[in-house]
C-alpha cells in the first residue's frame, strides 16, 4: 500500500510483554499488504517463533514459516498441520478458499 509503514510504534513495544508463542497463524484480509505480511512472519521468526503459516486466501497459498530454515509455499493446499509441533491438528482450509470469505 503507498505510503503504509511495516513497523511498530514504539508505544506499541512498550504495551505488549516480551513473550513469543510457539505457533503463529496470520489470515490475511483482502486489503493486507502481502509483502509486510511476509516482514511480520519474519520477525516473529527471527524472535523465536518455532512456526508460523502465512495464509493468502486471496491467492491461495499458505507459507511456512520455521525456526530453521527458509519460507515455504504450498498452493492450494486442502488442510495443513505439523505433527512433529502440534500432533493431531489438522486446520482444513477448503472454506478459507471459497470466494467471499
Amino acid at each position: 500500500m503507498a505510503g503504509s509503514t511495516c513497523t511498530s510504534r514504539p508505544n506499541q513495544k512498550r504495551r505488549f510483554l516480551p513473550l513469543v508463542p510457539d505457533v503463529v497463524i496470520e489470515l490475511a484480509s483482502p486489503t493486507d499488504d502481502s509483502d509486510c505480511l511476509h516482514a511480520k512472519m519474519r520477525e516473529w521468526r527471527d524472535n523465536g517463533v518455532r512456526l508460523g503459516w502465512l495464509i493468502l486466501s486471496e491467492q491461495r497459498q499458505v507459507w511456512r514459516y520455521t525456526s530453521d530454515g527458509e519460507p515455504a509455499c504450498s498452493e492450494n493446499p486442502a488442510q495443513i498441520g505439523d505433527d512433529a509441533l502440534l500432533p493431531g491438528l489438522v486446520l482444513p482450509l477448503m472454506r478459507i478458499w471459497e470466494p467471499g470469505f
